[in-house]
């Protein structure tokens, strides 16, 4: 046994591995089933592509401001100026076809929007219509809308059916009978105007009514990058 040559020195690696398995600690028997591991979360990005497809997008009158935009649903514009809505910060813009009803912004972090109208009030009679002079204009309204991610969507109120002031018949009528003479109606038409007059009864029933002549918005907030802007955009209809 102590005769050096008869000990065998093994050097193949596959002979050399422990055979004899881990201690693992016994775990007690409790009756339920393993809890499933949980799955990883989604990645910010594919959380925001998920949600983003919670609002449709709205095709429309487009405002590229650079890093944000916006878009004012099923419209088309004409400029009345060239302008640049990235470094502008006031934009105007006539309808041309289509109704305000819905406005969608995209690329921001942060935002507010408020909206305000100015309206007019129309008498219509046998020999056309008469616009009277001076305009309503409503206060400043702040918007409520849907948030996914970096885009919001909003509902565009009270557009449809626009307020004007609480003008009495006798006051109509009075505004109306100046609007007739600055124009120089005729004795003859005049007194057709003065009978359809008669029916005046308040603002909101015929012959009068009451007309949307341009909507503007105040748009605030931080882009995508952090950047602070403020944009005010009147659409006249």
């Amino acid at each position: 046994m102590g005769d050096s040559s008869t000990i065998v020195t093994e050097t193949d690696s596959a002979y050399l591995q422990e055979v004899v398995a881990d201690f693992k600690e016994p775990v007690p028997e409790t009756g339920l089933e393993p809890e499933a591991p949980a799955p990883k979360a989604d990645t910010a990005k594919t959380i925001q592509e998920i949600t983003k497809a919670t609002l449709p997008e709205i095709k429309g009158f487009l405002l590229d401001f650079g890093t944000a935009s916006a878009v004012f649903a099923n419209i088309e514009t004409r400029e009345f100026r060239k302008q640049n809505p990235a470094t502008s910060d006031g934009l105007s813009y006539a309808i041309t076809s289509g109704k305000l009803s819905q406005l969608q912004v995209s690329g921001v972090k942060e935002l507010k929007v408020r909206q305000r109208y100015q309206s007019a009030l129309l008498i219509k009679g046998r020999k056309g219509t008469l616009e009277l002079p001076g305009y309503y204009t409503s206060t400043w309204e702040t918007l409520n809308g849907k948030q996914s991610g970096d885009q919001f969507n909003f509902s565009l109120p009270g557009l449809n059916k626009p307020d004007f002031i609480a003008w009495n018949a006798a006051k109509i009528r009075k505004e109306a009978e100046s609007a007739l003479k600055k124009k120089r109606t005729s004795s003859a038409n005049m007194k057709i105007w003065r009978q359809d007059l008669k029916k005046v009864r308040r603002v909101q029933s015929a012959p009068c009514e009451i007309e949307l002549k341009n909507v503007q918005y105040q748009i605030s907030g931080t882009d995508s990058k952090g950047k602070a802007f403020f944009k005010t955009i009147r659409l006249d209809a």
